[in-house]
């Protein structure tokens, strides 16, 4: 790929910004110095020590905090990484590559450039770290910025050993390809039309460049680094990408150069293997024949017309099904619907779909090859119950999978199964998939009630399919005799 074109891409929203340390270089932090990057940060470790200076951050990083001849106090490392790391002060080139509507931004970086750089233009990027929660109501996670290794405006004593990578023990823990946040990024490298790396190294983050390699996206890496780069540090970026030794400065003067000429064609952002209902979706100004409530009876749910629900005659809307489903609901993460083959899972599914829609937002799951924006969207509008309607679920065990490990406070989850089925599925979801029994209810629909019983003759009545009235043309349509 040519750098014009993965530019283009990255003015209309359609790629994704991977930063590496030699992105920071100009920015100014908070001790009105230059931002310290790589070995630079590990020099001013050990000048602050008063050891000799290695490359090595990790090793100066660990002397800081357990070197018994030099460490200080875990506040005092904190404090000195803040003064360090902080950017106060962008460059015009940060602001320029920071301007773009990137999907989304990926950085091994500690500091808050990329984020100041939006601020200045008025652009409000969400940071995230690692052991922030995928799936939190009001997240916005377009253009969010992915801190990798940490972020330095959410250092802390606490999140020092939680998330933030710097001494040898830190990158011996699990980390970033560990977390629940690999599925976005996998998601990010395949899908996105381009992916352009700036002063990263790959001599670092082996797990990383394994994993570019295995999804075979190099045809669409663009490697920016600066003209000073040894040949074989080239030589292995050109297994991966293209590579262009033109710096973030010369990034800045493409993107300058594009965007004086080039129009964005930014999609706006909608559902797309999930679909929101709406109250309209469930009435209709035409009425129902009486061919349509044969051909139910004949095809099922292929010939289920949803417009239809609500008048009278046309199904077995099962009232007191959804008042009991619509409880278990208000007690329970996930209802469970369950039944034999062909006993009215998929119809009731979407009969208690049009009474829901009164008290939260229903969305139906059709597909899952989009579902990780498809939840984005949804979780980014903030104050709302939303409850995915799952037909079948054992088809979309991707999805309830990756919502195990991080499950929303403003999401509940209506599935159906067959019940022989659903024994094995149950397992899966609360032995593998975290889900815990306390926050499943499972409701049976083989067994008719008598109100249901009465309900289905009404159908039949109302529409003449059955006794003395089939015949009778002048039997009132409307009519129901007492029972």
């Amino acid at each position: 790929m040519k750098l014009q074109e993965a530019i283009q891409y990255a003015i209309d929203g359609e790629a994704i910004l991977f930063l590496g340390s030699g992105f920071s270089f100009g920015g100014k932090n908070k001790n009105g110095g230059d931002l310290k990057i790589g070995s630079g940060l590990s020099h001013a470790i050990c000048r602050d020590l008063g050891i000799p200076e290695s490359d090595n951050l990790t090793i100066s990083a660990s002397r800081y905090i357990y070197d018994n001849t030099c460490k200080k106090e875990l506040s005092v490392f904190i404090n000195f990484l803040k003064g360090e790391l902080e950017c106060i002060e962008t460059s015009a080139d940060h602001d320029t590559i920071a301007s773009l509507p990137w999907k989304r931004i990926y950085t091994t970086n500690y500091d808050n450039i990329v984020e100041l750089s939006g601020k200045k233009q008025a652009i409000q990027r969400e940071s995230i770290t690692i052991t922030n929660i995928r799936y939190a109501p009001g997240r916005n996670l377009e253009q969010a910025v992915i801190h990798i290794n940490g972020y330095v405006k959410r250092l802390n004593e606490s999140s020092f050993f939680d998330e933030f990578k710097i001494t040898d023990d830190h990158y011996n823990r699990d980390g970033f390809l560990q977390s629940t946040w690999k599925e976005l990024f996998i998601t990010d490298l395949q899908r996105e039309k381009a992916i352009i790396f700036v002063g990263y190294s790959l001599q670092y983050d082996q797990e990383l460049v394994r994993l570019i390699a295995n999804l075979n996206v190099s045809a669409k890496c663009i490697f920016i680094d600066v003209p000073s780069i040894s040949d074989d540090h080239a030589f292995k970026i050109q297994m991966y990408g293209s590579l262009y030794t033109i710096g973030a400065g010369g990034l800045a003067d493409e993107i300058r150069k594009i965007s004086a000429e080039y129009q964005a064609q930014i999609r706006p952002l909608e559902l797309s293997g999930f679909e929101k209902k709406s109250i309209a979706d469930f009435y209709s100004e035409t009425h129902y024949s009486m061919a349509d409530v044969v051909n139910l009876l004949m095809k099922g749910e292929d010939a289920f017309q949803e417009e239809y629900i609500h008048q009278d005659g046309y199904c077995l809307l099962r009232q007191n099904r959804i008042e009991e489903a619509e409880q278990l609901l208000s007690d329970n993460k996930v209802v469970i619907v369950q039944s034999r083959l062909g006993n009215g899972k998929s119809i009731f599914l979407k009969c208690l779909a049009s009474s829901l829609i009164e008290h939260y937002h229903v969305y139906v799951v059709r597909n899952l090859d989009t579902y990780i924006e498809d939840l984005q969207l949804i979780q980014s509008i903030p104050d709302v119950q939303n409850i995915l309607l799952i037909d079948d679920y054992g088809y979309y065990m991707k999805l309830l999978k990756d919502l195990g490990r991080d499950f929303p406070d403003n999401l509940k989850l209506v599935l159906t199964c067959r019940t022989s089925i659903n024994i094995n599925l149950y397992y899966d979801l609360t032995e593998k998939y975290h889900y815990s029994e306390d926050d499943i209810a499972i409701m049976d629909l083989d067994q008719m009630k008598n109100s249901e019983i009465y309900e289905l003759v009404k159908v039949f009545d109302i529409n003449r399919l059955w006794g003395e009235y089939v015949t009778d043309s002048s039997f009132p349509p409307r009519f129901l005799p007492s029972i």
